[in-house]
């Protein structure tokens, strides 16, 4: 009887991980998938598993696009601070000594293209 045991937990830990498997290729936590299957059966893990539509593989936290969105975010804070900074400089009217980082700011406005 305790052989009966042993194998009816092997088979129920082999389907919850072939539960939480499928789960993962569809985008879902493979470790909930597999407690839910391994815990209640592997027939509700896979009903369950099956009325759940699949998630995108390319969400939007994904490292490059976090990468890409704080680039663009930095352009777009450097662009509105340019604006601002040669609005100053020419409310001012232009002085010659307007100084930006150590480079001359008109110079620094050529080299970038002015607003």
């Amino acid at each position: 009887m305790e052989a009966w045991f042993v194998t009816l937990f092997v088979t129920n830990v082999a389907l919850a991980a072939v539960v939480g498997y499928a789960a993962t290729q569809k985008g879902r936590s493979g470790f909930g998938f597999f407690m839910l299957a391994f815990l209640f059966s592997f027939l509700v893990g896979i009903l369950v598993l099956l009325a759940m539509p699949a998630v995108s593989t390319t969400s939007p936290r994904s490292s490059s696009s976090v990468a890409d969105r704080r680039a663009s975010i930095a352009q777009s804070k450097l662009e509105v601070l340019t604006r601002v900074q040669y609005q100053q400089w020419e409310a001012a009217g232009r002085p010659d000594i307007a100084i930006w980082d150590g480079v001359r700011f008109e110079e620094w406005l050529d080299a970038q293209g002015r607003p």
